[in-house]
């Protein structure tokens, strides 16, 4: 695989996993924008209470799943009963997602402090640093990945 940074040309990516064809950040979405040909996805990520990283838009999962409640707060035992509302999906975790979809390419929104770390954990147990970047709209969380992917 080429790494994402050396592509040429427009790169289209799937917002969200194409979250205006199936339900935001769910497996049915990246599997609705790579069937359509989308190699490209962005995501966002949440570390759990207890260590795991999921993919999500929001901090709680109030809006798009039958429960309440802030992700860094529930274990992932907690979440993984939890179904989206209009899916019936459980929140995925990064790994599942890495794993579903080996050859496409992830652009991941870090969405809160602590993730970093994990998140590129999970990214090179995957073998899967050529194909991810990492976003967020946070400097210190930006400069957090950077030296997490330094040490």
């Amino acid at each position: 695989m080429m790494p994402v940074t050396m592509r040429q040309g427009p790169i289209v990516f799937a917002h969200r996993g194409g979250g205006q064809e199936a339900p935001e950040n769910t497996m049915s979405a990246f599997a609705h924008a790579y069937e359509a040909g989308v190699r490209h996805i962005e995501t966002d990520a949440h570390l759990t209470a207890d260590g795991q990283v999921v993919i999500c838009h929001d901090e709680t999962v109030d809006r798009c799943y039958d429960g309440t409640g802030v992700i860094a707060q529930m274990t992932w035992r907690e979440l993984s009963k939890l179904r989206h509302r209009d899916s019936g999906e459980q929140l995925p975790l990064l790994a599942q997602v890495l794993e579903a979809f080996p050859d496409a390419y992830f652009n991941i929104d870090v969405k809160e402090a602590g993730v970093e770390g994990p998140l590129l954990d999970v990214v090179a147990d995957h073998g899967a640093a050529d194909r991810v970047l990492v976003a967020s709209f946070s400097e210190p969380r930006l400069r957090a990945v950077r030296d997490a992917a330094a040490s």
